[in-house]
């Protein structure tokens, strides 16, 4: 074989010969096999596949796109399917580039089935020289033919970073296997047209990407459309699994007004600025909870926490294609967005939530159990102690 053709990513196979005798009567003798007057011969090219996905946050099923929160570790999965020729390639690497992520290398696995190739041993791994965030693993093909004709699993995650892109942008992670697209022969023996010699690759490349939100909040006096509060604080808080690390104490939990029997954390403190406004970046779509920690003079701290809902769904439009770059290299690109939409409700998002929340002005009850209490409790027994007094000396003198 000396050309594939037009058959992209498929692996040309020059060093196999595939030989037959004619014998004297017309009859054609492919190896061991008896003389037939007509003979096949099956040639098979192979060409390796790879997918790349992202856990769902919430479901935990595998995808190519999902939301998370700035800081969270986030799990990918890259599967490759290998061919069976494997140990005759030159080249088997895998390349893995984020943005606004960063791969942790102590997290990856590379497995077949149950089985855990060995790093040294079938590859090697290090960080991506051109992307200091990522990673590249070399595998050493002599080394996998116990592998040839499975599919391997690369797991791993990698934190969102605070530079994390809010919009309809999202944040990508692309994997890149390059790989031979020819195997020639290891010595030149004068019969085989293919030579010694570096070979061709192709690549396959396929994205995950992580969409985060942003959260605004719009303080007004005593409507939507009244003036603007500055210097309003703000705590923001989201429900979090027991025994989380940093969650909020009891005594916090209770003086935020929250539901004691869960467990919460404090992920912000936002201050209004003079047009009223703060804003918090790097959300993933959940329920929240703002409280209010002071406001303005003369107006009146809110009773109660506010519930915010952040629900932002989003809609990609993909494409799958090869491409030749300068070099001649052919790459599938496998799920490239064309397009993406993000919408609350029926309207469309720029992926960032408004929350317009009023203070009125005036004069409100102390809340209870404090200190207003006290002293209104002290006003009032004082009160009932008067009236009883004149009450007493009224029937001093009627008697």
């Amino acid at each position: 074989e000396t050309d594939r053709g037009s058959n992209d990513g498929y692996i040309m196979d020059g060093a196999t010969k595939y030989e037959f005798t004619v014998t004297k009567d017309g009859m054609i003798k492919v190896g061991d096999a008896a003389p037939v007057a007509n003979a096949t011969i099956n040639v098979n090219n192979e060409k390796p596949d790879m997918t790349k996905e992202v856990q769902d946050r919430a479901t935990k099923a595998w995808k190519h796109d999902t939301d998370y929160n700035v800081g969270d570790m986030v799990p990918y999965k890259i599967t490759i399917d290998v061919p069976s020729n494997i140990t005759k390639l030159q080249e088997f690497t895998l390349t893995d580039t984020p943005k606004n992520l960063e791969d942790n290398l102590n997290s990856v696995e590379v497995k077949c089935g149950d089985v855990t190739l060995g790093k040294d041993t079938n590859y090697t791994i290090g960080p991506d020289t051109a992307n200091g965030e990522g990673f590249k693993i070399t595998f050493k093909t002599s080394t996998m033919g116990a592998y040839a004709g499975e599919k391997i699993v690369v797991t791993y995650k990698a934190k969102l970073l605070n530079s994390a892109d809010t919009t309809i942008a999202g944040n990508s992670n692309t994997a890149k296997l390059e790989y031979s697209n020819q195997i020639l022969p290891d010595t030149d023996d004068g019969s085989n047209p293919n030579k010694q010699g570096e070979p061709g690759k192709d690549a396959i490349k396929d994205t995950a990407t992580v969409y985060t939100f942003k959260l605004s909040i719009n303080k007004r006096a005593n409507s939507k459309t009244g003036d603007p509060l500055a210097g309003v604080k703000f705590d923001l808080y989201k429900e979090v699994s027991e025994g989380t690390t940093g969650a909020a104490s009891a005594e916090d939990v209770k003086n935020a007004g929250l539901d004691g029997k869960k467990t919460w954390m404090k992920i912000a403190t936002l201050t209004t600025e003079n047009d009223g406004t703060d804003e918090k970046s790097g959300l993933a779509n959940g329920t929240y909870y703002l409280v209010e920690m002071k406001t303005v003079g003369g107006y009146n701290l809110l009773k109660a926490p506010v519930e915010v809902k952040l629900d932002i769904v989003y809609t990609t439009t993909t494409k799958t294609e090869w491409v030749t770059d300068e070099n001649g290299v052919k790459t599938l690109v496998k799920n490239e967005i064309t397009k993406t939409e993000f919408k609350e409700g029926s309207d469309t998002s720029t992926g960032t939530h408004t929350e317009t929340i009023i203070n009125k002005s005036g004069f409100t009850l102390p809340i209870t159990g404090g200190m207003g209490t006290v002293l209104f409790s002290i006003a009032g027994f004082a009160l009932m102690a008067g009236a009883a007094f004149v009450l007493l000396k009224g029937r001093r003198k009627d008697a």
